[in-house]
Order: structure tokens, then sequence, then C-alpha cells
């Protein structure tokens, strides 16, 4: 098992819209959404995957989080700064962000981070996966603007 992961709406959406949702119980000791991220995926159409996903979660696993002044000036949405605010407090958690500038944020204020590819990878790694390749084909479908470079680099990184 990983450590504990805070999780942002886009990983969820995009993990629902591939059905690998599953893959957060396998890999994370524990983790959770802030009710930001929560309201942001709620907010979405109810046929939405990740939206059915969300709306089906226990209580324990949709946290209040207060936001930190500090995280004001990067100017993030409420998700990715409820989810750096958790992390930043709370050592032993990491942040589960696609946003690039979330993640720079996170990088500036040195706190873990994971994404959707990178939960992806980390599942291949562990067996959960037969094979990254088609399931990183379905979230670029299902909408993940994914570079290149980057799909070349997990693929390596999970023996592809």
């Amino acid at each position: 098992m990983a450590d504990r992961w805070v999780l942002n709406a886009s990983p969820v959406i995009t993990l629902a819209k591939v059905e690998h949702t599953w893959l957060l119980d396998q890999l994370a000791q524990d983790w959770f959404m802030p009710a930001q991220a929560a309201d942001e995926v709620l907010a979405g159409p109810a046929e939405d995957a990740g939206h059915r996903f969300v709306a089906g979660l226990p209580p324990e696993r949709i946290r209040s989080v207060v936001p930190v002044p500090v995280l004001a000036a990067w100017d993030l949405g409420p998700g990715e700064t409820a989810v750096l605010a958790w992390a930043a407090g709370h050592p032993g958690y990491t942040a589960m962000l696609d946003d690039r500038a979330a993640r720079a944020c996170a990088l500036g204020l040195r706190i873990p981070v994971i994404g959707t590819i990178g939960v992806l990878v980390m599942a291949r790694l562990h067996g959960h996966l037969p094979r990254l390749k088609p399931v990183l084909d379905l979230i670029r479908v299902a909408g993940l603007y994914v570079d290149d470079r980057l799909l070349a680099r997990a693929l390596r990184l999970a023996g592809e």
C-alpha cells in the first residue's frame, strides 16, 4: 500500500470515466476528497461517471477543509486549494492533482503529488493492471489531455 491521498476533482472524474476508481482502494492506505473538490464534481451532470462515483461515497470519504491563506496567491480553484491546504498541514498525505499550476504550487510547498498517470503507472507496477497502454488510451478518449512525452515516459516506467 502507498500512503494517504487527498483527491482533487479531475483525477477522480478521469478514473471514474474509465472505470478505474477501484484502484484508489488498492493503492492508497487511506484516501478522501475535500468537500470543495467533491462539490466541483457534483456540480457536473448527474449522468457523469465522476458525479455518480462521488455521490455514492460514504460520508467519511468527504471532509471539510479550511483554506490556508498562503495558497490564495496561487489563484487555484477551490478543490485544488483545499487539497493543497490539507496536504500542507498533514504530513504523510499525498495530493492527487492533475492541474499543472496546482502541481507547481505543491512542488513549491514540498507537498508530495501524484496524478492520474502516476496512479495508473503505480497500479501497473503493483500488478493491478495487466497492461498500461490500453488504459492510457482510454483516458485520452475520456478527455484528459496527456502529452505524448508523458505517455512514453509512463509506458517506460511501467515496463511497456
